[in-house]
């Protein structure tokens, strides 16, 4: 198990569209990543929805990779939702050197 540098991270904020239009419209949606949900009642009304995003650009060993941590971040703070706050707050205590980022090539990227 290597320890991780952050070499640079972002936040990409989740997203959320409503729109009315029939399947063709919606997979448009899909093709740009969104998750998309009809509202039902068969009046063409659907939502499309993009989560969080924390994109986090590691070093371990030799290798770079950017990676997304939203669900390890979620899992060490026992938190159901990611945010901006969540982010920085995290961001901080690596930096702190209060907790680290880990990678192995069993279990992947871990948070301790």
């Amino acid at each position: 198990m290597s320890e991780c540098k952050i070499i640079n991270s972002r936040y990409i904020s989740s997203e959320s569209i409503t729109f009315q239009g029939d399947w063709r419209k919606a997979q448009k949606y899909k093709d740009k990543g969104y998750n998309v949900k009809n509202l039902g009642k068969g009046n063409g009304n659907w939502i499309a929805t993009k989560p969080a995003q924390t994109l986090f650009l590691l070093k371990h060993g030799d290798e770079k990779e950017e990676v997304d941590l939203r669900y390890e971040i979620k899992d060490f703070y026992d938190k159901k939702n990611m945010t901006e706050s969540l982010f920085e707050k995290f961001r901080n205590q690596v930096n702190e050197e209060k907790i680290g980022i880990y990678f192995s090539e069993d279990n992947g990227f871990t948070i301790k």
